[in-house]
């Protein structure tokens, strides 16, 4: 019989190593749909079969997905993907992983990112309008690009057994006796799409879940505002106690979309590195972005992990980027698990 591991990792670092590969399709381009999620099948696969990474986040298997999703016909590259993965040692325990900003794709930056307001009517969006039912308590709004983020979620189909998220969590609920432990999370864009799926199952659990027992928790890592106040704070009244909300002081992405927060970029590596007028202009045009809109975080009592300037990046940009990502590699103290994913992605073609 196979002996049960106990992995090194704590749980909230098991939670971003799987997180994390749910970005493998980003290393693709000029590929089709099949293409990308075969090669993240590929990726993912190899991961949790290695027994080194078996030591180090436990054992764990591919329960559906991963996805792909591409905003237009011949976009040749992944801008959402997502994919679910299955506790062996506790079956009924699942973890949705979301991936965050593809580099690759404009259409995350520019539309999933940054588009706060729906072109048609200036505005956010309302939240019972995404889910589509009517609370007797106000619900808020969010951002135009984070629904868009939700919509492509829902839209995914299992390429093989052609099940939604929705229906895959039917299917396991009927099968289980025991309530599901699903938890829902991502990094970057994935920070910010977490809690809306999270609380789209939550909204809609009757549909999929007929005992409505199911536990959903969420892991939001370096994510950015999806939604106002009041939208917030309607999150946080239903989902709050089961929210890990993960963030670096020194990383300028969670700092967005809330107007308080994104005043301390300025000099948020200040007296290391100032902005450059080209960075401080576009600053300025993300602020006139989200003026007004009371865009405010999730779980706002979350203290964030203190960040250390790291001296070999003097560039800004290189500077968010290490803030952005190495960071958060080294908080959660992941990097031989980083290591052996690095490689199996180096030596992995799609082909």
């Amino acid at each position: 019989p196979k002996l049960e591991i106990d992995p090194q990792y704590n749980e909230k670092s098991i939670k971003y190593c799987l997180a994390l590969i749910s970005n493998a399709a980003s290393f693709q381009e000029d590929c089709a749909q099949r293409q990308l999620q075969d090669y993240a099948r590929k990726i993912i696969t190899e991961m949790f079969n290695d027994i080194d990474v078996e030591k180090l986040i436990g054992s764990w298997n591919l329960a559906w997905g991963p996805q792909v999703y591409q905003h237009a016909p011949g976009t040749k590259i992944a801008d959402n993907t997502m994919y679910v993965a299955q506790n062996r040692e506790n079956p009924n325990e699942f973890v949705i992983a979301i991936a965050g900003t593809n580099p690759s794709s404009t259409f995350d930056w520019l539309v999933e990112d940054f588009k706060l307001k729906d072109p048609e009517t200036g505005s956010l969006v309302p939240w019972d309008e995404v889910v589509g039912n009517k609370s007797t308590q106000p619900t808020g709004n969010i951002a135009y690009g984070s629904r868009k983020g939700l919509e492509a979620l829902m839209e995914m189909k299992d390429s093989s057994s052609q099940m939604s998220i929705k229906d895959f969590l039917k299917n396991s609920s009927n099968s289980f006796r025991e309530p599901l432990k699903i938890t829902v999370c991502g990094h970057s864009l994935g920070g910010a799409l977490s809690p809306l799926l999270a609380l789209e199952l939550m909204e809609s659990q009757a549909d999929w879940d007929r005992t409505q027992s199911s536990h959903i928790n969420v892991q939001a890592m370096a994510g950015p505002t999806p939604g106002d106040k009041v939208w917030r704070d309607y999150y946080d009244e239903r989902l709050g106690k089961s929210t890990n909300r993960i963030w670096n002081s020194l990383d300028i992405v969670p700092h967005a979309w809330d107007e308080d927060t994104m005043h301390e970029i300025n000099t948020i590596y200040y007296p290391h590195i100032k902005l450059d007028p080209r960075d401080a202009l576009l600053l300025k045009i993300a602020l006139g972005r989200s003026k007004g809109l009371e865009m405010k975080q999730i779980c706002p009592d979350t203290k964030p992990f203190p960040g250390l300037f790291d001296a070999d990046f003097e560039d800004f940009k290189d500077q968010v980027v290490y803030q952005h990502i190495g960071a958060y590699n080294e908080w959660f103290q992941v990097q031989e698990y980083v290591k052996i994913y690095n490689s199996i992605i180096g030596s992995t073609s799609y082909n």
